[in-house]
């Protein structure tokens, strides 16, 4: 499980996002929370990075009150995060437009007032020709539906033969909420989440002591 990245007063989950999807949906969506560490407001602004795009597919973000385009790279008005507090107003948006493939796209935030207060998240979106089982070709996979979910999550899984997998669930500050030892190597859980606070956590798959894969889950009541 990866901690955190710490800017001086800026802090976001540091793992590296993958968002499953078929070349042919319309949009493949993720969200994050962004939090504000110190004692003052903040005005934050947010630059986003083609690293290394699909020919032919579109990205854009929705940041504070407003949703840009995908020429826009850096917002033009910043969200206002109060002392202590966190924004989750951001939404990263990918349309493959029928062209398979991984596209990385990084995210920085950063104090309008004091640029080199700032964190920056990786997000991959692997948009296949066939969908989700083209996952089942990976030797450890990991998928999560419904993401929104509200009382209930499907896990769908794989590892390794002669791996025993097991799932851990963590909160944004790290804190483990729940430990799932699924049987078999593949195969569906189901995940009840109606007792979990609103919020981000990131879903673990651990095989050998190693972890196999990590995804985002977001719960909203």
């Amino acid at each position: 499980m990866a901690g955190h990245t710490n800017a001086q007063s800026l802090v976001a989950n540091n793992v590296i996002y993958t968002t499953y999807g078929s070349a042919s949906d319309l949009l493949l969506q993720t969200q994050f929370e962004v939090m504000n560490t110190s004692s003052n407001s903040m005005d934050v602004l947010l630059q986003r990075y083609d690293i290394n795009v699909v020919p032919g597919s579109t990205n854009n973000f929705c940041w504070g009150p407003n949703c840009y385009g995908p020429g826009t790279y850096l917002s033009p008005q910043a969200s206002t995060i109060a002392a202590g507090a966190t924004d989750i107003t951001f939404r990263g948006d990918y349309q493959p437009n029928g062209f398979p493939g991984v596209s990385t796209v990084a995210y920085c935030f950063f104090d309008a007032n004091n640029p080199s207060d700032s964190v920056c998240v990786q997000l991959n979106y692997d948009a296949s020709p066939t969908g989700v089982n083209e996952l089942n070709k990976a030797d450890n996979y990991l998928y999560i539906t419904p993401n929104v979910a509200d009382n209930l999550a499907t896990i769908n899984f794989k590892v390794k033969e002669n791996t025993k997998g097991v799932f851990k669930i963590y909160d944004l500050l790290g804190n483990l909420v729940r430990v799932i030892s699924p049987k078999g190597q593949y195969g569906t859980v189901v995940l009840p989440v109606s007792d979990l606070k609103q919020g981000i956590y990131i879903v673990s798959l651990e095989a050998s002591n190693k972890v196999a894969a990590t995804q985002k889950l977001v719960i909203r009541h």
